[in-house]
């Protein structure tokens, strides 16, 4: 970087020239540059998860009340999310049976689909001075979740997925504008497949990593941890 630093000071008008370069990291570098373009080039390669920043921003809401659950639906969310960590715990031992595994795997994996009524939102905003184009909802866009508290387990989705490739709907959002999205029951990853389950009423953390494509370059967001609070009845 130092390097990088004493050719930009040479030539203005190849500090321009790199300027645009970095901003464009997708242009092709040429054989024979001279030194400080090769920089660039170099430079605009491993800076390309870093656009996203100067394109969007990404907040992610949580509900201001506290999220209400009924005592019986925690518990019996503690008993799926018991049933999660002895199975993922047993398919690392393996020392039940196959009988045994598949029933203990059937009672863990109600709680993929088990409703808690727990629904957040996050609003990307354009802060680039362009409208922007993206995909949203297909597969090229993922959101990944990290829930953090008492009573938070993890259900990454390991089952099969149909093979075609969903492409998602085109948006388009405008300089300053924003547009907001919902995730429902803390479900994430490729098609929603994946979730966290509450098992126990408490104060809770929860950071959201947004990637989608635009064009041919990947926008990569991670947002502000906010805060979740779950109250039981």
């Amino acid at each position: 970087m130092a390097g990088l630093a004493r050719e930009l000071e040479k030539n203005e008008d190849e500090k321009i020239l790199i300027k645009k370069l970095l901003r464009f990291p997708h242009l092709v570098c040429l054989i024979g540059m001279k030194t400080s373009l090769i920089y660039a080039c170099i430079a605009a390669a491993i800076s390309l998860p870093l656009m996203a920043g100067e394109v969007f921003k990404v907040e992610l809401i949580a509900p201001e009340a506290p999220v209400v659950i009924q005592k019986e639906k925690l518990a019996e969310a503690l008993k799926y999310a018991n049933a999660m960590k002895n199975y993922q715990a047993e398919m690392k031992e393996r020392k039940l049976d196959k009988a045994s595994l598949k029933s203990l795997r059937a009672i863990a994996m109600k709680g993929h689909q088990y409703e808690q009524g727990i629904q957040l939102k996050f609003r990307l905003t354009n802060i680039s001075d362009a409208a922007v184009t993206l995909n949203y909802g297909g597969d090229a866009t993922t959101n990944q979740l990290l829930v953090t508290g008492p009573g938070a387990v993890n259900y990454p989705f390991n089952g099969p997925m149909t093979r075609e490739y969903r492409m998602g709907k085109s948006m388009t959002i405008e300089p300053g504008k924003s547009k907001e999205f919902t995730i429902q029951e803390l479900k994430y990853g490729m098609r929603n497949a994946s979730r966290w389950l509450i098992s126990k009423a408490g104060d809770y953390q929860v950071t959201l990593s947004f990637g989608a494509r635009i064009g041919k370059s990947r926008v990569e967001l991670k947002s502000k941890p906010v805060a979740l609070k779950v109250v039981s009845k």
